[in-house]
């Protein structure tokens, strides 16, 4: 803008001023990149590129000792506009995987200096980075956006947009719509129900695309923990694969109850099914058997008994012995390690579960040795009859009662020496003499061993002789 300025004296300061909104503003001549002139050699101003913000009304001012003079406003008009930008179709489709070009055409006086594209999800934009390798063009030569490898994250709305020195200018949004997920996963039955021992499989269908390239099955366990399951590894499941993902379980006991999920996976990601819940039905036991059928032992060996049974789920055992219904052990088997004869007797094995119980019996016999009592007998005197008391139990029955004095055995002849048989074991010495006096001790034997008593000392008063 041409300014020439006449001056007496000769004026010491040229600036410019633009009209904003009615008031004067003056010309920043620091921005050199912007402006220059505006001097007292050069007053006339040049504007550097010129941008829509720059028209306006505009006054030359010059400066001397006298004042300041003003010219008349010149009004600097600007052409051009912002870019208009256009997409090449109104939305875009493209499959997971595949490569798209979502075409953009810019047209801009003055020229586009840059192109950039925006993607709308939601309330959120953002500016796409072409710093990712998955991404070409959005450039002024070629404003057009090709994504590579789409996945379902790339699905969304976009925005072409394209800058000059106007301004920005931008496209309607595009939406972009990727074909393709995680697999979907069914289950067939909500609830299945089996008898143990059986095989049961659990029915699982994949659509998925892309197509799936992996299934496999996972199980709620009782602490609420997850496992997956593994028929690779494991021969109790079949299936669980890519060509028939239905799980097969072999041999079904109680342990396999529970909750399932199938799974599938394809490059999206991975898709489930609702949870399948296995009902293993079970049975009470039966067929219970105590082995050995029978025990005997001798005082001081150990009993053992094995309780076995059939049924499912798990089994409980208790042991009672007689008719007390206070428990006497717990577990499958019966252990005394050290008998004694109050063990004897007859012992039951309860089984029981969920759906009921069994129970069997089996006796259990202690042998010993004879228990032998003697009892002190009261002084004799010479030429009377005395009997020396005794009495034994014994598990088998005594096959013999010995009666010794010191070291010696005695002969029960039933003339001096009476009794000292099984019926009547206590010995009746007759004629008490001096010679009776002495320690006796009566003796019962069984086929475990035998049994002796303490010793009894017997005194025969002589006095009377």
């Amino acid at each position: 803008m041409v300014c020439t300025v006449s001056a007496n004296p000769v004026h010491t300061s040229v600036y410019w001023q633009k009209d904003v909104n009615g008031v004067a503003t003056n010309i920043n001549l620091s921005q050199t990149s912007k402006y220059s002139g505006s001097t007292t050699t050069s007053p006339s101003l040049t504007v550097l590129n010129a941008v829509i913000a720059d028209q306006g009304y505009y006054t030359c001012n010059a400066q001397s000792s006298v004042g300041t003079g003003t010219s008349s406003q010149t009004f600097l008009g600007v052409s051009g506009s912002t870019p208009s930008v256009s997409l090449t179709r109104t939305s875009f489709t493209g499959n997971y995987g595949d490569t798209i070009t979502l075409g953009c055409t810019v047209s801009a006086n003055p020229a586009a200096n840059s192109v950039y594209w925006q993607k709308v999800s939601g309330s959120t934009t953002s500016t796409v980075d072409m710093s990712n390798s998955r991404y070409t063009g959005s450039s002024v030569s070629t404003p057009s956006l090709t994504i590579n490898n789409l996945n379902s994250n790339d699905a969304g709305n976009y925005m072409c947009l394209a800058a000059n020195s106007v301004g920005t200018g931008q496209s309607i949004q595009g939406p972009l719509t990727v074909i393709g997920d995680v697999p979907v996963v069914t289950i067939r039955q909500s609830t299945y129900s089996t008898n143990i021992w059986n095989t049961i499989t659990l029915a699982c269908v994949v659509s998925a695309n892309p197509a799936h390239t992996a299934v496999y099955w996972t199980r709620q366990i009782n602490n609420g923990n997850t496992e997956t399951l593994n028929p690779a590894s494991f021969s109790k499941y079949s299936g669980s694969a890519v060509q028939s993902p239905s799980l097969t379980i072999n041999n079904v006991d109680i342990s396999d109850e529970g909750k399932y999920i199938c799974h599938a996976t394809n490059v999206v990601g991975t898709g489930q099914s609702s949870e399948t819940f296995l009902d293993v039905i079970g049975y009470a036991p039966t067929s219970i058997a105590i082995s050995p059928s029978s025990i005997s032992v001798n005082e001081d060996q150990a009993i053992t008994a094995n309780c076995t049974v059939q049924g499912s789920p798990t089994i409980s055992y208790t042991w009672f012995k007689g008719n007390s219904t206070t428990q006497f052990s717990g577990g499958y088997l019966l252990q005394i390690p050290s008998s004694k004869r109050t063990d004897a007797g007859t012992y039951q094995c309860r089984a029981s579960n969920t759906y009921g119980n069994a129970n069997a019996t089996v006796s259990v016999e202690v042998k010993y040795i004879p228990d032998v009592t003697i009892t002190q007998p009261s002084q004799g005197s010479v030429g009377q009859a005395i009997t020396i008391q005794c009495s034994y139990v014994s598990n088998p029955g005594a096959t013999n009662v010995i009666w010794s004095k010191g070291n010696q055995g005695i002969t029960v002849d039933g003339n001096k020496y009476v009794g000292g048989s099984l019926s009547n074991p206590s010995l009746t010495i007759t004629n008490l003499a001096a010679s009776d006096q002495g320690s006796y001790r009566c003796s019962a034997v069984n086929s475990v061993g035998q049994g002796d008593s303490s010793s009894v000392t017997l005194s025969v008063d002589t006095s009377g002789k």
